[in-house]
């Protein structure tokens, strides 16, 4: 398993602020029901967390039995 640290779109919180729907002439929707609750994070999924980039095995030199 990967190591994760805390996602930077939503400081592990796991939701995001919706934006508020707005009426022809640029004021708030007052009907809009969904811009009043937060929605999931797309870029960690709702988790709050991210995989970090798995570190790379270092290379070994030839002439070991692996290399044949």
């Amino acid at each position: 398993m990967y190591p994760t640290r805390d996602c930077t779109a939503c400081e592990g919180r796991g939701t995001r602020p919706r934006e508020r729907r707005r009426a022809a002439d640029g004021s708030p929707d007052m009907s809009d029901l969904l811009g009043r609750f937060p929605g999931l994070c797309d870029a960690c999924g709702g988790s709050g967390r991210s995989p970090q980039a798995p570190t790379t095995a270092a290379r070994k030199s030839p002439g070991r039995a692996a290399d044949i």
